[in-house]
């Protein structure tokens, strides 16, 4: 059908009606498609769904009603704003100013009816232009992922026509164009000041240079609390968030079989023991050896069989709080060796741990000082700490501190789909520990996420975009 014949409609609740009517029928079907897939298990069908699920919902927020590109979120937002042809008059309106105002040009005249109409159009023109760049960077990287050569050439075309040809075009306009004939020269000079002094700003003026890195903030003193031998867990002490001290009891497990196992070398000790005190028996030295050799072995494994047993009560081995957040969960559950239970935190001192990407090792190593370092906490107003010293481990990891500094946590490091805890990194990173300065006035937590943010020496923007640009290069393309 032809939507556009929806402009002869008088009331304009109608015609925004007719652009969301497509995006309704996508969110319907995306809704559709969500039912399915939460009532299906894994298969042909259920991928399916979750794939329209995606495609009818997110893709259509991000395209179909997105008033930047002209799709049915531009004609809405025209609607919205009573301003017929928003595109075509937003570049208009931009010429405008620009021959008004840097040129001298004063019969230029703007397409606008009102300020409110050049308020809108000047924003839309500006905003408009930065996301089609952005989209159709986007598709190049894509493009370019798959088929190196092929993003290349897009590159190289996008380049000319957004690059190459426009620069032509206004070096003509300005030499030949009749309109510009009695300010030539003030249109040349102001064009040239113009260029001298971005690419001046680009490359010759130092600008901050920054970068920040995601890290979590750890109590020095904390330890980890952990089965030592397999049993099933029948009680619990202390509760979540409760402060503990040094031996308090915490959880009891059970196991029958280490039970019947003692008991077992507790009666071959004692038919041993039974053995040597018999004079019959013990008639030459290699038979009392034999005997005295496994007798140190049962002693041996029963003194294991008594440690593990005294472990299944599991005791603070330091005074804090503790924290298990999924303690009522275990109970009655069989928990084999080694498995974390929880953790005792004592709050009296903190540190910083981030993680340190690649590109931005060599700053870091080349770092003289932790001067005006900034840590901050997310979800905490007005939380920043100075850092006072930092140290950074000179080898690559590959293993988070913790998961939520990761995809599969909410973070921005990317790790293996293969790891369930969402520790195991893509690529190796560095880590580094930073002390915090007035860390211990505020009520702070273990394992509370933040960034951190060091502050190396000014250079021009162009310097900085160049070596980004190499490092992206090498990093995707290995180029």
């Amino acid at each position: 059908m032809d939507a556009t014949a929806s402009w002869s409609f008088r009331e304009r609740r109608q015609r925004i009606l007719v652009a969301t009517a497509g995006m309704l029928f996508e969110f319907f079907a995306a809704a559709g498609a969500a039912l399915l897939w939460v009532n299906t298990g894994p298969g042909a069908i259920h991928s399916l769904a979750l794939n329209i699920l995606i495609v009818a919902s997110v893709s259509t927020l991000l395209f179909n009603a997105n008033p930047l590109l002209r799709y049915d979120g531009y004609y809405i937002l025209s609607d919205l704003l009573d301003i017929p042809n928003l595109q075509p008059r937003s570049l208009a309106h931009l010429k405008h100013l620009a021959r008004r105002y840097l040129f001298g040009l004063t019969h230029s005249s703007s397409p606008t009816e009102s300020q409110k109409e050049a308020f809108w159009l000047t924003g839309y023109g500006i905003l408009s232009g930065i996301y089609r760049l952005l989209v159709y960077g986007g598709i190049i990287l894509f493009v370019a992922d798959r088929f190196l050569l092929a993003g290349m050439l897009m590159a190289v075309f996008c380049l000319l026509i957004w690059g190459i040809l426009p620069i032509g075009r206004f070096i003509n306009y300005l030499l030949t164009s009749p309109e510009l004939n009695r300010v030539r020269p003030k249109a040349v000079i102001t064009s040239l000041f113009a260029f001298v002094l971005i690419a001046a700003l680009l490359m010759a003026v130092p600008l901050p240079n920054r970068f920040r890195a995601p890290g979590i903030l750890e109590a020095t003193n904390h330890i980890e609390i952990s089965t030592q031998t397999d049993g099933q867990l029948v009680e619990v002490f202390r509760s979540n968030g409760s402060p503990v001290n040094e031996g308090d009891p915490l959880f009891k497990l059970v196991s029958p079989e280490l039970g019947i196992e003692l008991k077992l070398v507790v009666a071959q000790k004692d038919e041993v023991l039974s053995l040597q005190q018999q004079e019959a028996v013990l008639q030459g030295d290699s038979a009392r050896l034999t005997l005295q050799k496994r007798l140190v072995a049962l002693n041996d494994k029963l003194a294991e069989l008594q440690r593990r047993q005294q472990s299944l009560l599991v005791s603070a081995s330091q005074s804090g709080i503790w924290f298990a957040p999924q303690q009522k969960q275990l109970i009655g559950s069989w928990l084999p060796r080694g498995i974390k239970l929880g953790e005792i935190i004592a709050n009296d001192h903190f540190r910083f741990t981030a993680v340190i990407r690649q590109e931005e090792a060599a700053n870091i190593f080349s770092l003289q000082s932790a001067e005006q370092s900034i840590v901050r906490l997310a979800g905490i107003e007005n939380s920043e700490f100075r850092v006072k010293n930092y140290q950074v481990i000179p080898f690559e990891q590959g293993k988070l501190p913790s998961a939520v500094l990761g995809w599969k946590g909410g973070g921005t490091i990317p790790v293996t789909g293969t790891d369930v805890q969402g520790l195991q990194t893509i690529e190796p990173f560095f880590r580094i520990s930073a002390d915090l300065e007035n860390a211990g006035d505020q009520a702070l937590r273990h394992g509370h996420s933040g960034q951190i943010r060091f502050n190396l020496p000014a250079e021009p923007l162009m310097k900085q975009l160049y070596r980004k640009t190499r490092q992206f290069l090498q990093q995707r393309y290995q180029t």
